[in-house]
């Protein structure tokens, strides 16, 4: 800028200070007059004076500088810094989504064409997405780190990852369209249009129930146009079709198994296999997206209870039977041992004569020994009544519990084996024992309650 540019802005300066008045504004024209007149009288050379001013150098040097700084090479990427751009953001979930960016910063200094750059989502619709509060803010930090904050400090994102930025076209906003609305807690999510009107439109997000109404500047369409939007369907349509197609010639090289898949629902309703006809899954072929997953139902396995798992699998090897733990098998042995049905013997006139005298010789014996425990509890303390019960109750409990694992184990037994005979003798033996248990406990409840009676008799 030369002088005679000065001395017009010195013209305009005094004709607003003419028409102005404001004090303050009035103070700062009559400063910056009193500049641009000490600028001129630096930049002027005298013509009467015999020495050189050294302000002049100074001068001189600064313009140098400037010239300097503006001759220097500058960064090309610079201008993108402030304009709009999709940026991918990973998710925490695995996925890669594109998503409304807008270039905060660029490296003063490029090495290569592959660098990175500095974005802040424009539609956060994860709280990692959101910028954190204390981005902005010139007088206060945010006390955590980049990586270590909830919230965004601007994500770094390749430049070669980035794409062009699709303005929104709100012409194309209908009822019952999608779009990503702001919610009250700065984040964006799905909502579906209920009504439009001048400024603002109502809408229903995706995850609540009630109907809220929003200005226009919060609401971003979901696609942009119609036309968009069909051949992005009719791509979709396209590539649902040649996925299913191939899941379909994969399935038909699968082995089929021996057991169907979901053959337990023939006790229930069935919702199971509902569920996932309705999602895309295709009979005889495996699970996941592209039918690659298993294709064999899991196995439900019950445990010994109280056994670790490497001795389980220890004993598995050791019996060599792969199916060992498997539910379905000990749910056949469980009905095999319910339904069976010990083999009676012939009967004839010894078996008969023989029987009866076992049965008279037992009957005997255990009256006489109910009899004599009749005979101790008279003389036993309330102390050693109740130690007793509890005895009683626990051998019961006990004898029970055998009876029940012979009976299965009977029922894996062959029935013309030795170890069949030897598992109804100890069956009968364990029930005539269980008898007695029972015999002596109803004895012991009797004379308690003798005992409650006569004191309440005393009483009265």
């Amino acid at each position: 800028m030369n002088c005679e540019e000065y001395r017009q802005q010195l013209i305009q300066i005094d004709g607003i200070l003419e028409a102005c008045d404001d004090d303050q504004q009035k103070a700062e024209l009559l400063s910056l007059k009193q500049n641009i007149e000490e600028l001129l009288s630096l930049s002027a050379e005298p013509s009467n004076s015999l020495h050189h001013d050294p302000l002049d150098n100074e001068y001189s040097l600064f313009l140098a500088e400037m010239a300097k700084e503006e001759a220097a090479p500058r960064n090309p990427y610079k201008d993108i810094e402030g304009k709009k751009f999709r940026a991918p953001h990973a998710h925490r979930f695995g996925q890669t989504v594109y998503h409304n960016a807008m270039v905060c910063s660029v490296p003063s200094e490029i090495g290569n064409q592959d660098f990175e750059v500095r974005v802040l989502f424009l539609n956060p619709t994860h709280k990692e997405m959101l910028p954190c509060p204390y981005y902005f803010d010139i007088e206060k930090d945010c006390k955590f780190s980049d990586d270590k904050c909830r919230f965004s400090h601007g994500e770094t994102v390749l430049y070669s990852s980035l794409r062009e930025y699709v303005e929104p076209k709100f012409e194309f906003l209908t009822v019952g369209s999608w779009v990503l609305a702001k919610r009250s807690d700065n984040l964006w999510c799905r909502a579906k249009i209920k009504h439009i009107s001048a400024g603002s439109c109502t809408i229903k997000f995706e995850t609540q129930s009630k109907v809220e109404e929003v200005p226009l500047e919060h609401v971003f369409p979901m696609k942009s146009g119609d036309e968009e939007s069909e051949e992005e369907d009719s791509d979709t349509e396209t590539s649902a079709i040649n996925r299913d197609e191939a899941i379909i010639n994969t399935s038909l090289m699968n082995v089929p198994s021996n057991q169907a898949l979901g053959e337990w629902e023939k006790h229930t309703k069935g919702i199971g296999s509902r569920l996932m006809r309705n999602m895309g899954y295709i009979v005889g072929a495996g699970l996941g997206r592209d039918g690659l997953g298993r294709v064999d139902p899991v196995p439900a396995i019950i445990l010994p209870p109280g056994k670790s798992l490497d001795y389980c699998m220890k004993l598995k090897e050791r019996r060599g039977d792969v199916n060992l733990f498997s539910a379905d098998k000990k749910l056949k042995r469980r009905q095999r041992s319910t339904n069976f049905k010990p083999a009676q013997p012939k009967k004839d006139v010894f078996n008969v004569v023989n029987e009866a005298l076992r049965t008279t010789s037992q009957s005997d014996g255990d009256k006489k020994e109910r009899q004599r425990f009749r005979e101790s509890l008279k003389v036993e303390s309330e102390k050693k009544l109740n130690v007793t019960g509890l005895l009683l109750h626990e051998n019961i409990i006990k004898c029970e519990r055998a009876i029940e694992g012979y009976k299965e184990t009977l029922g894996r037994s062959p029935e013309d084996s030795h170890v069949h005979k030897r598992l109804i003798d100890k069956i009968t033996w364990k029930q005539d024992i269980l008898k007695m248990l029972r015999a002596k406990s109803a004895l012991l409840v009797q004379e308690q309650q003798t005992r409650l009676d006569r004191r309440k008799m005393t009483i009265f």
